[in-house]
């Protein structure tokens, strides 16, 4: 599951047993450190993919 919120996307997907990719750079979490958010809420994704724009 590839989302951009820990606590619906990547929290829902785990839940499930996929796999997960949270999107650093766009959506909720678009400017702010994913990692700091991820220590505190105890919910990790599989991958971070920071998404770079032309």
């Amino acid at each position: 599951m590839c989302g951009d919120s820990l606590h619906t996307d990547i929290l829902g997907a785990a839940a499930q047993g996929w796999k997960t990719v949270l999107v650093t750079n766009d959506g909720l979490f678009s400017g702010f450190d994913t990692q700091s958010y991820s220590e505190e809420s105890g919910i990790f994704a599989n991958w971070r993919l920071d998404r770079r724009y032309p």
